[in-house]
């Protein structure tokens, strides 16, 4: 007996072709995307119908980005230690960079952009989890409603 015909014994029909869900297709689906008009607009001179900020005002509260699941994730850039902070910036594209008194050792830069950023959301500190990027300046977090 064939490979072929104890697969269609056990009622499991041969597949032709790639499979429905492929392991790159599971990777690529939890990964961050981010997308830079800038060569856009600078090259070929493309212009949004709507900024960043303006989109997020239509679609929600301004800097809940897309949290229109159950969770969702946000991506911030962190300036640990900077002058400037706590401060939350929106730029245009809706990206948020995160500016923080606090130093980047033992975890007070994370502890405190939590709380900035729960605070910015208007949502409880434990609803913030990071998800990665615990030593780098571009964090990924998880926010639950």
């Amino acid at each position: 007996m064939t490979r072929q015909g104890t697969a269609r014994s056990a009622g499991v029909t041969p597949r032709t072709g790639q499979p429905p869900l492929t392991r790159f297709a599971c990777w690529i689906s939890s990964q961050a995307c981010t997308i830079d008009i800038s060569k856009a607009r600078r090259e070929l001179g493309y212009r949004p119908l709507k900024d960043g900020t303006e989109g997020l005002a239509e679609f929600g509260r301004p800097g809940a980005l897309a949290l229109c699941g159950m969770a969702d994730t946000v991506v911030v850039k962190v300036k640990p230690g900077s002058r400037k902070g706590p401060l939350v910036e929106v730029d245009s594209d809706g990206e948020l960079t995160i500016y923080v008194r606090e130093p980047a050792v033992d975890g007070k830069a994370n502890n405190a952009v939590i709380r900035l950023l729960a605070a910015h959301l208007q949502l409880p500190r434990s609803r913030v989890e990071l998800v990665s990027g615990a030593t780098s300046r571009l964090k990924r977090f998880r926010v639950s409603r």
